[in-house]
């Protein structure tokens, strides 16, 4: 791709039916990084997100999550998805997929709701592993469905005349009709499989504008006991950077589940300040010219870029701490030249990173 290049990325939702906890956070801190890297750049980004607001009992509380998940959004600097989604505002494009798809015979209608048929599906289950005979989910034989795993992209329901939509294609509408079915990225849990699975088959059922989109399945978090924090509520209201709190969520890469232990956090918070306390000595040196005879610092720039197109947020910080364990000791003798290197250095990961304290 040239400067002049689109990067097209969805990333799942919040479901509006809670304050939103720290390890979905995980999705949307790393979906930002990769938009302020391709921004820097020069890319235009075209991000998608469909949040989901459908089912009826939270739709009560609907406006207030939404209101606060926003808040949230700019008190942790990321940047809102510039097509956004609700499943409510979205109806009338996810039902002319289901009457597409019913009409080229891939799906089919119970009294139950509108199904995907996967005998109909080459290739089902090969990106996640997962099987199609349906040994990884509950076969509910009152549901009528022709095979076991097939899965739902309209559900009937007896109180509500209209229905309502399945999971699976409130995401995938976002990505063929908003989206344009050109995806560089998607980021989904990782633990998701069936879920995964069912969004790939829904959007390869249309023309694909990109052939190799880069799935990110982004493990997330396992609280333990002595941490009684739970939603990113509970860490700002104590008192929690927002640096910090992206930091704990990027230190472990995406393919990782974090351990969030007490242990975990102190260590984040120990090495979130070194790194903080390297980049303002490098501020505070004397950047006087000087005839130094130090070995000059090379950035490998094209490796950082590679790292964060794969979103290896682990590998760049481990690299960071190499150069600040080697250059700790850097003092007011040290060439303007060096000097000027690291902080270009360090400014380049935090544009993307957001790890500085002004």
């Amino acid at each position: 791709m040239d400067e002049t290049s689109t990067v097209s990325i969805y990333s799942c939702g919040p479901t509006l039916n809670d304050y939103i906890h720290i390890g979905a956070y995980r999705n949307f801190v790393l979906a930002d990084i990769l938009k302020k890297h391709f921004g820097v750049k020069g890319y235009y980004c075209k991000h998608g997100m469909n949040i989901m607001d459908a089912r009826k009992h939270f739709a009560f509380n609907v406006i207030f999550y939404c209101n606060q998940f926003k808040t949230e959004y700019e008190l942790m600097n990321l940047e809102l998805p510039n097509i956004i989604t609700f499943t409510t505002q979205n109806t009338t494009e996810i039902l002319s997929i289901v009457d597409d798809l019913l009409n080229r015979k891939v799906a089919y209608t119970t009294t139950e709701g509108t199904f995907v048929d996967i005998s109909k599906i080459d290739g089902y289950g090969e990106l996640t592993g997962i099987s199609a005979k349906g040994n990884f989910c509950f076969n509910d034989t009152s549901l009528n469905k022709r095979n076991t795993s097939d899965f739902a992209i309209w559900k009937f329901d007896k109180d509500d005349s209209r229905g309502y939509p399945g999971w699976d294609i409130q995401c995938a509408a976002n990505c063929i009709i908003h989206l344009n079915n050109s995806l560089d990225y998607i980021i989904v849990g990782f633990n998701e499989l069936v879920h995964t699975e069912n969004i790939n088959t829904l959007i390869n059922l249309y023309p694909r504008k990109v052939t190799n989109t880069k799935w990110i399945r982004i493990h997330y978090v396992d609280f333990q006991d002595d941490v009684p924090l739970f939603y990113l509520k509970d860490f700002i209201d104590k008192g929690f950077s927002r640096q910090l709190i992206k930091y704990m969520l990027y230190i472990t890469n995406y393919n990782s589940e974090i351990k969030l232990s007490s242990k975990y956090i102190n260590d984040c918070k120990k090495n979130y300040e070194k790194i903080n306390q390297f980049y303002k000595k490098l501020c505070d040196l004397d950047m006087v010219e000087r005839n130094s005879k130090d070995e000059k610092i090379i950035i490998d720039y094209e490796k950082i870029d590679r790292q964060f197109c794969e979103l290896k947020t682990a590998n760049i910080m481990s690299d960071l701490f190499s150069i600040i364990k080697k250059h700790n000791k850097i003092q007011s003798g040290t060439s303007r030249n060096n000097i000027e290197t690291l902080k270009k250095y360090v400014e380049y990961l935090n544009e993307r990173l957001d790890f500085i304290e002004r």
